[in-house]
């Protein structure tokens, strides 16, 4: 998307949806098979879906799909988007969960 306007009306709406809490039309409307998820900061231990860098439509709803198995997700917020010229945009987002699984388990 080499028009700015056309970035921030995308971003708006994926934005939009993710605050309506419809995370799954988000990525199934939003996203291309080359899509990138960047974390803010890498995450402690192995586990293969809590990697910083995800990369591709397969894996980024097997990630999600897995975040939402592993937790019980009580609310949340989204802060954005932030357009990055020409091509890019970015959502600070803040989830408020209690993990089912892991050393913290039932600790929200």
């Amino acid at each position: 998307m080499s028009n700015p306007t056309d970035l921030q009306a995308f971003a708006h709406a994926f934005t939009d949806l993710l605050d309506a809490g419809d995370h799954d039309t988000a990525v199934n409307q939003h996203h291309t098979d080359d899509v990138v998820y960047v974390e803010a900061c890498d995450f402690p231990g192995d586990d293969p879906h809590m990697k910083r860098v995800t990369e591709g439509l397969d894996a980024v709803k097997a990630g999600q799909k897995w975040w939402m198995d592993n937790h019980e997700v009580h609310g949340g917020e989204t802060k954005g988007p932030f357009l990055f010229l020409p091509d890019r945009f970015g959502v600070y987002m803040t989830i408020d969960v209690t993990p089912k699984v892991g050393p913290t388990a039932g600790q929200r």
